[in-house]
């Protein structure tokens, strides 16, 4: 998929697949939207928790609305190295989580209307 930012994703079934539960299913579908047309893109340093090793990793993030209630939702793909490693949805009542994923640098954000 390509990003706005001018980068490429590469999906693999791995990555679905790791966080693929009864309650994310919905939501695969929903994915190319995240990568291809996020609200913003935060690129930046982090340590990943298992190895300790520092990776450059970019962070798509999206609201987006679900469901037949028309519920809103944070959608957030992470991506290493052009390979998305890691994505979720959570409820837009937990702004704290939203704001934990903007950090690093700002590559693209779209425009308030």
């Amino acid at each position: 998929f390509d990003t706005p930012d001018g980068g490429v994703v590469a999906v693999n079934a791995a990555a679905l697949a790791d966080h693929l539960d009864a309650g994310r299913a919905a939501f695969v579908p929903l994915l190319p939207d995240v990568l291809t047309d996020p609200f913003e893109v935060w690129l930046s340093f982090e340590r990943h928790k298992g190895t300790g090793k520092v990776e450059l990793r970019k962070r798509l993030v999206k609201v987006v609305e679900v469901g037949d209630e028309k519920r809103a939702m944070i959608a957030v793909a992470q991506v290493v190295e052009g390979r998305l490693e890691t994505w979720t949805f959570v409820p837009t009542s937990k702004l704290g989580y939203l704001r934990s994923q903007r950090r690093g640098k700002l590559l693209f954000g779209r425009p308030v209307t």
